[in-house]
Formats: structure tokens, C-alpha cells, sequence
């Protein structure tokens, strides 16, 4: 007789209970893995970044220099761009100060120190003291590159670029193809004294000069870059006589030459140079060879209704900020008066030049007992022209005609630079101009 045994089958209410137990199990045993696989990595991270620092200092004991890649650091903008966890040799999460030196690691000078088979890109050295910081954001960003889609290039909209100094542009770049799975830029300029740019693009011009503008993939395998020259909006200014002052408004600080030149007359003009610092919007008042003379002139005629004589030349200055006598920064003297034409003239006197920081006397005219000084040349802080003389005199023979020649005026520097001016001899032999230049921050 055969014995059979009953064999009951799970129902399926019994099999969908199993299931979701089992679900549930799941449910609470995957956090929990997940933090420790999160944990065995960054323990990984310390572990590595702890043999490198040591690995370093050993370096910069034989070699007195920390193992860097290159001599240019990470910039600001690119430290921002991070945006991910920092770890320091003791595992503590840091943030990076962003006015820091930080390299790559050059792992090539330290074969003979250590030996790494991890992704060696994701660790960074600060100098001067050699701390070693694993980039953890990073390291998450390289584990999916396998099944991430790969940047293949950088579009820039500009490649050369011309900007005058405190002009602010903003470059657009974008990753191809438009599906990368990361598009973190970083951005930086060779030489940020030139110009500057933030993590957004947006670049600062700051002083003439040149320099290039780098963007790059976040793992720095694709760069594209822009060429930037900053220019000085304003280079050089003639002011000539206009019969009144002219102002000029400073379009920019830094340091700016001024010169002056007097008007000749019987005598040439002076000439000035100086140097100073001037802030944007100040305001110059510049006077091209307006006003007279050192040693005051005559009027007089002939029978025939000729002029006789020269009047002196007009100076030229440059005044900061106002009109008044003391806001001058520089004066060029003009040249002292002197004979125009006169047949019945018995004797005349040169007009003097202008310049100098005491005006120079002008020419004698002497005839038989009769004699006339020259005009006396202005002083700074006086006039700045020059000025012609004349006067007649009675020998026994009669009155005679004598011109003497007008002063020469003088010059001033006021507290100015590689300040100059002509002493005796006076350079201008036309109208009174001065010119300004801007030299540099």
C-alpha cells in the first residue's frame, strides 16, 4: 500500500507577504550600505591624502620646492566652480580660501615617494605650507564618467577682445555637445593685474596691457581661450590758444605729464614739464598763452601810424579744481616784447625769453647820454609773460627815440615730479599750447 504525503503550495496572498517583507528588509539594509560605502571612500580619500602630504614634504626637504604641476595656481573664480566636499588629511570637510595658492599635484616628482593607483587628479597642494586636500566632488564626478556623456568641446562667442581700462564684459560659454552630463567651467586670466573674470564670465579690465583668458572643462581636459587686450581711453590732449581757459576733465586715475608752453614775443617762450597723479573727474583749467607781461609795455606810433614796439608774450598754465592763483600745478613764462619797426629808432633792447623760475630782464637800449632799462622779467606767482618798454630822450641835437626790451616771464613747477623747465634761453617761438598725457597707474 502506498503512503502519500500531502504537500501544500504557498498561495500567492502568502508569496506577495514574502515579498514585501523582504522589500521592506531591503528598504532599511540599503542607507545603511550606502553610508558605509560613502564612508570607505572618503576614508580612502584621508588615507591617500595623509601619504601625500607626507610624500611632499619629503619632496620639498630634497628639492626645497612643494611638487607642483605648474606655477599657476588654481585662480578664485575656479576654486568657487568647485562647488563640492573638501577633505583635509583628517577627514574634516574644509572650504578653500579662495585668495589661496592651490596646485595640482605633479605625481611624476613623486614616484620615488609614493605610489598611487587611485584617479590622481582629485588632489590638490597649497603652497607655501604643503597641505594636501582630496576633492571629493570630484572623485563622485569621475566614478560616473564611464556612463556620463563627455564634453567634446567649448563654444566662446568671443576669441579677441578689446576693452578700455574699467569696462566690464561678459563672455558666454557653453559645453558640446548640450546633453554633457557635467557642464562646470572654470575660468581664469594669466594676468590678473590686466584683467580679472569671475566663475560667472564676467571680466573686469583693469590696466593696460595684455592678457588670456582660459576656460576650462571641469576635469580639464578641453580649454578654449580669449585673447584680451585693454586699452587706455585716453592718451594725449593739445589745448592751443583759444583767447580764454578750456577745461579738461581726467578720464581716468593714474599719473598724467603736463607741458606748457609760453608765447613768443620779441623773445621766445618757456617751456615746462612736470609730472603728477590726477583722479578721474577732476576737472583742469589750462590757459594757452593769455594774459601779459613781466615788466609792463608802451603803446606808441609814428608819424606814418606804424606800430613800434612788441608787447610781450603771453604764459601758458595748468590750474587743478578752480581759477585761483593757487590751484596752479605749472606755468611756462612767455617771452618778453621788443622793436617791431621803427626806421627813426636810435637804439632798441631784445625782448628776453621766457622761462625760468625768476624772470629774465630784457635788453638795454643806450644812445649817446640817453639809456633805458630793459622790463623787468615776472616772478612766480606773478606775471607770466613779458613785457616791451619805451621811452625818448634829448641829446644837443635833439629828441631821439630808444626801445628797450620787455622782461622775460617766468616759469613755476609747483610740487610736480621730474619737474623742468628752460632757464635763460626760452624753446617756443609761437603761439602759447600745453599738451596732457596720461603715462600709467
Amino acid at each position: 500500500m502506498v503512503n502519500k504525503t500531502n504537500k501544500k503550495a504557498f498561495t500567492i496572498i502568502e508569496l506577495i507577504v514574502v515579498m514585501a517583507i523582504i522589500g521592506i528588509l531591503v528598504l532599511i539594509a540599503t542607507p545603511k550600505l550606502m553610508g558605509h560605502t560613502k564612508q570607505a571612500k572618503v576614508t580612502k580619500l584621508v588615507v591617500n591624502t595623509k601619504q601625500l602630504e607626507t610624500a611632499s614634504e619629503r619632496y620639498y626637504m630634497d628639492k626645497n620646492d612643494w611638487p607642483r604641476l605648474s606655477d599657476t595656481p588654481y585662480t578664485s573664480s575656479q576654486i568657487a566652480t568647485f562647488a563640492q566636499e573638501v577633505h583635509d588629511s583628517t577627514g574634516k570637510v574644509v572650504v578653500l580660501d579662495p585668495t589661496g595658492s592651490y596646485y595640482d599635484i605633479d605625481y611624476g616628482k613623486l614616484t620615488n615617494y609614493i605610489s598611487l593607483s587611485d584617479n590622481k587628479a582629485n588632489y590638490i597642494i597649497q603652497n607655501p605650507v604643503g597641505n594636501v586636500y582630496a576633492l571629493d566632488g570630484l572623485v563622485k564626478a569621475a566614478e560616473t564618467r564611464a556612463t556620463d556623456i563627455k564634453a567634446t568641446g567649448i563654444n566662446l562667442d568671443i576669441t579677441d577682445l578689446n576693452l578700455n581700462i574699467g569696462v566690464n564684459q561678459k563672455l558666454i560659454a557653453t559645453i558640446q555637445p548640450d546633453n554633457a552630463s557635467i557642464k562646470t567651467l572654470g575660468w581664469s586670466s594669466s594676468n590678473e593685474s590686466i584683467a580679472t573674470v569671475d566663475s560667472t564670465g564676467n571680466i573686469t579690465a583693469v590696466k593696460d596691457g595684455s592678457t588670456v583668458i582660459t576656460i576650462t572643462s571641469w576635469d580639464k581636459s578641453i580649454s578654449v581661450t580669449c585673447n584680451l587686450t585693454v586699452n587706455v581711453p585716453f592718451t594725449s590732449q593739445t589745448f592751443d590758444y583759444v583767447g580764454n581757459y578750456q577745461t579738461f576733465t581726467v578720464p581716468l586715475t593714474g599719473t598724467y605729464k603736463l607741458e606748457a608752453w609760453g608765447e613768443s614775443a620779441g623773445g621766445n617762450g618757456g617751456y615746462s614739464v612736470g609730472e603728477t597723479t590726477l583722479n578721474i573727474g577732476n576737472i583742469l583749467y589750462i590757459n594757452a598763452g593769455i594774459g601779459s607781461g613781466g615788466g609792463g609795455y608802451t603803446t606808441s606810433r609814428n608819424a606814418s601810424n606804424q606800430e613800434i614796439y612788441i608787447s610781450g608774450g603771453g604764459g601758458t598754465d595748468i590750474r587743478l579744481a578752480g581759477l585761483a592763483l593757487s590751484n596752479r600745478l605749472i606755468v611756462a613764462g612767455g617771452g618778453g616784447g621788443g622793436i617791431s619797426s621803427f626806421s627813426n629808432a636810435y637804439a632798441t633792447g631784445q625782448g628776453a625769453p621766457g622761462g625760468g623760475l625768476i624772470g629774465v630782464p630784457g635788453g638795454k637800449a643806450t644812445w649817446s647820454w640817453c639809456s633805458i632799462n630793459g622790463g623787468t622779467g615776472g616772478t612766480a606767482g606773478g606775471n607770466y609773460g613779458g613785457g616791451g618798454q619805451t621811452t625818448y630822450c634829448t641829446d644837443g641835437q635833439g629828441a631821439h627815440y630808444l626801445y628797450s626790451g620787455g622782461g622775460g616771464g617766468s616759469s613755476y613747477l609747483g610740487t610736480l615730479a621730474n619737474a623742468t623747465t628752460t632757464t635763460t634761453v626760452g624753446v617756443n617761438t609761437g603761439a602759447g599750447k600745453a599738451t596732457i598725457t596720461y603715462i600709467g597707474q
